[in-house]
């Protein structure tokens, strides 16, 4: 794929500028420096998207930006700075914005205030904007109605579209051997969502190539592959169980977030169905290395309270991944039917975590095909959800295909 230039760049830099320019005219006063400052270094970004010409449009469509006639996606980095700005501007009724070669930064203020005035939600549309902001002097930057389709000219790239998803399959592994390895940092978080939304993004764009990724394959460890898989079956069976694409991002990450809770392959053999010790084993310890043992299965909870974040997204992985581990009893995955207070990501990833072991004959010595897999989770229905196993059996379908020819 070819390098940025300097305009799309300094496009991505303006759009995040500015959707930090809104979040903080909701807490500022007009008059506040802080105020002045982003609007300035927005105004540095201006002249080097005009690069020359006189004027120029920028749109935002999901995560991608259209800059002219160009269009490009967000890098990972920026991407839910750049949804959330998009629907800011969609629930006002607007797409973009017309820039003119005398907008400075001194107009960007009045037009985010401008912006935080008017309701949401089937907003007024660009006109009355327009209207407002020439009153007050504005003239050289524009509110836009959306594009239409013919408006759109989609960068080519020459990328390899089964490349792109090996290389972020890897991702996901080197990002559970991290996950595995050390406690999280802020660095890891937000690989987690920029993964998780990666995953997400394959996944709604070519599911067959993505399932395709999970097939089971002897590439290293399954405690580093178990995560990653179970992200994109999550992924697959919320999809079809209609959870909006935030939440499945969610969901992802919550499924990539039960990495260090995994013992290598190595030291699973102790346990017949594959597994490391689950805390009710504590209950019964007589030795000292019992208890250790027990507790090796709890560094999932440890290593994500390591850094103190406890915001609600951090909350819900620490959750699921308790839910996932303890189970009703203490001796593995809940028991659905008869504790109906877990949380709704549980659910799926308790199941897709069996599936995925199931296929992989990890937890029991035999690899299963997914029609057999399915049926032997059903055998234990009490154990999943209903609605959930038959978001996987819906799953069959493609998995079968895939594996006829990949």
């Amino acid at each position: 794929m070819s390098a940025s230039t300097v305009p799309e760049t300094a496009a991505q830099t303006m759009l995040t500028r500015l959707d930090h320019l809104v979040r903080s005219s909701r807490i500022y006063p007009d008059d506040h420096a802080a105020l002045a400052h982003a609007s300035h270094a927005i105004g540095e970004e201006l002249n080097r998207m005009l690069d020359g010409q006189e004027s120029i449009d920028i749109f935002i469509i999901d995560d991608r930006i259209l800059l002219g006639s160009r269009m490009f996606r967000a890098p990972s980095g920026i991407r839910s700075a750049v949804r959330e700005l998009g629907v800011f501007w969609q629930q006002r009724g607007l797409g973009g914005l017309h820039i003119g070669r005398h907008t400075n930064e001194d107009q960007f203020q009045p037009l985010v205030r401008l912006l935080l005035e008017f309701p949401g939600d089937g907003g007024p549309g660009p006109e009355p904007l327009n209207r407002e902001l020439n009153s007050r002097g504005i003239r050289h930057l524009r509110v836009l109605a959306p594009p239409s389709t013919t408006d759109i000219e989609e960068v080519e790239t020459s990328a390899d579209p089964g490349l792109a998803a090996l290389r972020l399959y890897l991702r996901g592994l080197r990002f559970t051997h991290a996950l595995y390895s050390g406690p999280i940092n802020p660095s890891l978080r937000i690989e987690a969502r920029n993964l998780a939304q990666d995953i997400v993004d394959l996944y709604l764009s070519a599911p067959r190539r993505a399932l395709a990724l999970v097939r089971p394959k002897e590439l290293v460890e399954d405690h580093l592959t178990h995560p990653v898989h179970v992200a994109f079956y999550a992924t697959a069976a919320g999809q079809l169980l209609g959870f909006d694409r935030p939440a499945l991002e969610e969901l992802a990450q919550c499924a990539l977030a039960l990495a260090p809770g995994l013992q290598p392959e190595e030291d699973e053999d102790e346990d017949p169905r594959g597994r490391p010790p689950r805390l009710g084993d504590m209950a019964s310890a007589t030795r000292p290395m019992d208890v250790e043992d027990g507790l090796h299965h709890t560094r999932a909870i440890r290593h994500l309270l390591s850094d103190g974040d406890l915001r609600p997204l951090s909350r819900r992985l620490l959750r699921t991944v308790f839910e996932h581990d303890m189970g009703l009893n203490g001796e593995g995955p809940p028991n659905t039917l008869r504790w109906i207070d877990l949380h709704p990501f549980t659910k799926v990833l308790c199941a897709a975590a069996e599936f995925d072991h199931l296929r992989g004959g990890h937890a029991t010595g035999k690899a299963y095909a997914p029609e057999q897999a399915i049926q032997q989770m059903r055998i234990e229905s009490d154990r999943y959800d209903p609605h959930v196993l038959s978001a996987f059996e819906g799953l069959l379908a493609e998995l079968e295909i895939i594996g006829g020819y990949v």
